[in-house]
């Protein structure tokens, strides 16, 4: 009899995005439906997902930028999120196959996850449907392999797994994806930037299904889980998590300061200062304003705007004069999807104030985003 680990095998090894979503999609309404046991032990999972031939994945740092691509901004947005949802489903298809037998979870924790991979198999599809309405296909554009590689960093460790992927690379879609809608709705894409809002209200969800794990299994190992976290991100995402953060966003998730504050990036480098101090473009949220605030950490400096609220901060020393921005960017964090990791000149200015969090040359110094 087919099992749900089973078909959730299958999705990992089928290149065909059609084919996939569909086992996808009928496998999470199987297990809902308790039509499908979830199977014993542990499969041999493929250390790469299959995808098809294109997009042709490459390096960060090779990704076109929205400037040097010739898409439109909506097609731009629509394919970077497209790539980040296709990653989650591998991705939490990867968790509950690879960890859940082994930790003996109780069954709420496959019905959580199954709910998350049935609202990342959907957003794929309302993308990919977007996408074919302004006469575009995900593929059409290089995408960058750095979202799996934490997928394979913590293959042995499920708490790293729920840190690093919902509580880190998913919140950032929090931070985001605010902005995302809004530059949507800026250019009159009532359409796309309607997607992109269901997403990124589904995304909260994926956070706390997250953070609830996460928990317990730290109450299972009786040890402090905000303890926890920052070793995790210490030991996965050296360069830390990346402001500026959307407190009331993560908040929604039960993701509370004491979780991201302490482990964020942030120097006193007077280029950090000059970029928080360039006005914001007027496509953007003003500097500063109460959503986007956040409480700096004592040991933590942050480079803030007239207003006093924590904006852009300086890359860390460690990047300075580097060609690319470190790979922890391009790996760990949904801003490395929207181009975080395309650093020329850039990185040796200060990460922008704005959420979008691109480290392209022009929004790393606080002006527009390219193509605007």
């Amino acid at each position: 009899m087919t099992t749900l680990q089973d078909m959730g095998l299958r999705v990992l090894n089928t290149a065909n995005l059609s084919e996939k979503m569909t086992i996808s999609g009928d496998a999470c309404r199987l297990w809902k439906a308790k039509q499908v046991a979830f199977g014993t032990g542990s499969p041999a999972l493929p250390l790469y997902p299959a995808v098809p031939e294109k997009p042709e994945l490459v390096e960060a740092r090779q990704v076109p930028t929205m400037r040097t691509s010739t898409c439109s901004s909506s097609v731009y947005i629509c394919l970077t999120v497209a790539h980040v949802e296709l990653t989650a489903v591998h991705c939490y298809w990867d968790t509950l196959l690879r960890f859940t037998d082994v930790h003996d979870l109780p069954v709420e924790f496959v019905d959580d996850f199954v709910g998350v991979i049935a609202d990342e198999t959907r957003h794929f599809l309302m993308l990919s449907e977007r996408l074919a309405q302004l006469n575009a296909a995900y593929g059409d554009l290089p995408a960058h392999r750095s979202l799996w590689q934490h997928a394979i960093d913590t293959s042995s460790s499920l708490p790293a797994r729920l840190a690093i992927v919902p509580m880190a690379q998913e919140a950032r879609g929090l931070d985001a994806g605010p902005r995302f809608v809004k530059r949507l709705r800026d250019t009159n894409d009532m359409e796309s930037a309607r997607v992109l809002q269901c997403i990124v209200d589904d995304e909260v969800g994926h956070v706390a299904a997250g953070l609830k794990w996460f928990r317990f299994l730290c109450q299972r190992e009786r040890v402090d889980p905000v303890t926890r976290f920052h070793d995790l991100i210490q030991q996965f995402m050296p360069s830390g998590l990346f402001p500026p953060f959307d407190a009331e966003q993560r908040l929604k998730a039960g993701l509370t300061p004491d979780y991201y504050l302490p482990v964020a990036t942030a120097t006193n480098s007077p280029v950090g200062a000059a970029a928080s101090s360039a006005p914001c473009p007027a496509s953007r949220p003003a500097c500063g304003t109460a959503s986007r605030a956040a409480v700096e950490p004592a040991s933590r400096p942050v480079v803030r705007s007239a207003s006093g609220s924590a904006v852009g901060t300086a890359l860390p020393d460690a990047a300075v004069g580097t060609a690319q921005c470190d790979a922890a960017v391009g790996t760990a964090q949904f801003d490395a999807a929207v181009g975080t990791a395309q650093c020329n000149a850039a990185v040796r200015t200060a990460l922008p104030d704005a959420a979008f969090g691109t480290a392209q040359c022009d929004a790393a110094v606080g002006t527009a985003l390219p193509g605007q």
